[in-house]
């Protein structure tokens, strides 16, 4: 498979990172870093394993 890395950094506006990285075991990680305004991050990783790490300040 291609493992590629497609990076849209926009926290240089502050708002969000979208990071697909294919490396790990040809999966997939989707990151929404929204730590910056206190949100949550959704971050699916290893494959199987889901990780919700969900930090709802304001919701």
């Amino acid at each position: 498979m291609i493992s590629q890395l497609m990076d849209f950094g926009l926290t240089d506006f502050g708002f969000w990172i979208l990071d697909f990285g294919l490396t790990d075991f040809g999966f997939w990680i989707l990151d929404f870093g929204l730590r910056d305004f206190g949100f949550w991050i959704l971050d699916f990783g290893l494959g199987l394993c889901i990780l919700w790490d969900g930090r709802l300040a304001r919701w």
